[in-house]
C-alpha cells in the first residue's frame, strides 16, 4: 500500500507535467518509471515527503504501542 502510494505520486506528476499544468524541472537522477521515480524535482521532492510522513506515521504508531 505504501509503495503504491509513492508510484502513484511519481506518475500524477509526470502525468501533469506531460500534459503541461506543472513546470517541469529536470535533475540529474536516474529514472525507474516502472517504480514512478522520475527525474524530475517536484516528483522526487513529494515522494521523498511521503515517505518521511509514512516512516514517522510507522514510528509514532509503533511507540503508541509499546507504551501501552
Amino acid at each position: 500500500m505504501v509503495l503504491l502510494a509513492v508510484i502513484l505520486a511519481g506518475k500524477g506528476i509526470a502525468a501533469l507535467q506531460e500534459a503541461g499544468t506543472l513546470p517541469a524541472e529536470p535533475v540529474s537522477f536516474p529514472g525507474i518509471p516502472a517504480l514512478g521515480v522520475y527525474p524530475d524535482l517536484v516528483s522526487l521532492l513529494l515522494q521523498a515527503v511521503l515517505i518521511l510522513i509514512i516512516a514517522g506515521v510507522f514510528v509514532y504508531t509503533h511507540a503508541s504501542v509499546k507504551e501501552t
